[in-house]
C-alpha cells in the first residue's frame, strides 16, 4: 500500500504540480491514523523532496523568469513559516474541513476559468 501511495503521489506531483500532499495526508490521517499535524508535516517533507527533482526537469522543459520565481520563493518562505505555528494551534477537525473545502473551492475556480475562456 506505501509503495502505491508513494508512485501516485509522486506521479501527482510530477505530472499535475499539485495534489501529492493530499494524497499522502489522507493515506496517513485514515489509514496510518497519524495525528493531523504530523501528517501534514509529513507530507510536506516528502512533496519538497519531489518538488525538488521536479523543478531540474521543469527547468530543462520550459523558460524561467527567475525575478518571478524568487519572488515566490521568497513569499513562500514567510508562509512557511509562519503556517506551522498556526497549524500547531488548531483544531484537527478544523484544518482537515478546511483543506476539503480549499481544494473544492480551487478546483471550482480552475472549472469555472477553463469554461469561461
Amino acid at each position: 500500500m506505501i509503495y502505491l501511495i508513494g508512485l501516485l503521489a509522486g506521479f501527482a506531483n510530477g505530472f499535475f504540480t499539485s495534489g501529492a500532499g493530499q494524497i499522502i495526508v489522507v493515506y496517513l490521517i485514515y489509514v496510518l491514523c497519524l495525528d493531523t499535524v504530523k501528517s501534514r508535516a509529513t507530507s510536506v517533507i516528502c512533496m519538497t523532496i519531489g518538488t525538488i527533482i521536479s523543478i531540474f526537469k521543469y527547468m530543462k522543459i520550459i523558460e524561467v523568469d527567475m525575478t518571478k520565481v524568487i519572488l515566490v520563493v521568497c513569499v513562500s518562505l514567510m508562509c512557511g513559516y509562519f503556517g506551522p505555528k498556526i497549524l500547531k494551534k488548531m483544531n484537527s477537525n478544523i484544518v482537515n474541513l478546511s483543506s476539503g473545502i480549499l481544494i473544492v473551492v480551487l478546483g471550482a475556480i480552475k472549472l469555472v476559468i477553463k469554461y469561461l475562456k
